[in-house]
């Protein structure tokens, strides 16, 4: 039997299990990426690969069995192999949320090649999801690329998107945030919106279009509105009733995905 006589199951299993561990990965990304950013760091250098992946409490390097996506949090029960610290529950879930996004490109996308490449927008998306809610940053060392391969894959002919609908997408996502902001400053002398933010709708904007991009900001308003009425009724909103943005254009983003059809032909 030759590769492409295999079936249609194991491309998604296989796609899955690249998903989750893709995820593991993603939690540092998500851990070390502010750290990277902070300009008051004067600790040893740091970066996604050094050092090794320990524990924060005793600095024990993790073994190779104690990075299994899932399954190691489980076989551990949550806590260190070394001094029993406990271990967040958030991380096997980054890797849970991230293994049903790739589960979800395979079933909706024809062919691996898709899967993958949507995989990796949604993986980007998340990452840059959990460090703007923690943080209230989006880092340009993941909303720039994200945006330069959103037009790259339209330029080769990779999306059902031109290349000049890619730009587009691009400019409508960064002049309409912009707009928004600056109209919020103006109205009540508060900066209503970071640069972060309108990067992001600019690369949601190259991989969906003008209309794909705006559909995605209008989800994006109505969920963050919903769910910060809800918070602010619990009294949990954070100082000023600040509400990162981030998290609700990367949802609203993989919604829109799956609710619309976008092809890649690879």
């Amino acid at each position: 039997m030759s590769f492409a006589e295999l079936p249609a199951s194991f491309f998604v299993g296989l796609t899955t299990i690249v998903g989750l561990c893709v995820g593991s990965f993603l939690n540092v990304v998500i851990y070390r990426t502010p750290k990277i950013m902070s300009l008051s760091q004067v600790d040893a250098p740091i970066s996604l690969s050094y050092p090794a992946s320990h524990c924060p409490a005793c600095k024990t390097p993790l073994r190779a069995l104690h990075l299994l996506p899932v399954a190691s949090w489980l076989l551990l029960r949550g806590q260190c192999a070394n001094c029993s610290t406990k271990i967040s529950a958030r991380y096997p879930c980054v890797e849970l949320a991230n293994g049903a996004m790739w589960f979800a490109c395979a079933m909706h996308f024809d062919g691996i090649g898709s899967a993958v490449v949507w995989g990796v927008f949604c993986s980007t998306l998340l990452a840059l999801s959990m460090i703007d809610w923690d943080t209230n940053l989006l880092p340009d060392s993941l909303t720039l690329p994200l945006l330069w391969v959103g037009l790259m894959v339209s330029t080769f002919g990779l999306t059902n998107l031109s290349t000049t609908e890619a730009i587009q997408g691009a400019g409508v996502g960064y002049a309409f945030l912009w707009v928004v902001s600056q109209g919020f400053e103006l109205a009540t002398g508060k900066v209503g919106m970071g640069g972060g933010d309108l990067k992001l709708l600019a690369a949601i904007g190259a991989w969906f279009g003008p209309m794909g991009c705006l559909w995605t900001v209008l989800l994006a308003s109505v969920i963050g509105a919903l769910v910060g009425s809800y918070l602010k009724s619990k009294q949990q909103l954070r100082k000023e009733n600040y509400l990162p943005f981030g998290p609700f254009l990367g949802g609203a983003a993989v919604v829109f995905l799956f609710t619309y059809q976008f092809e890649i032909s690879l």
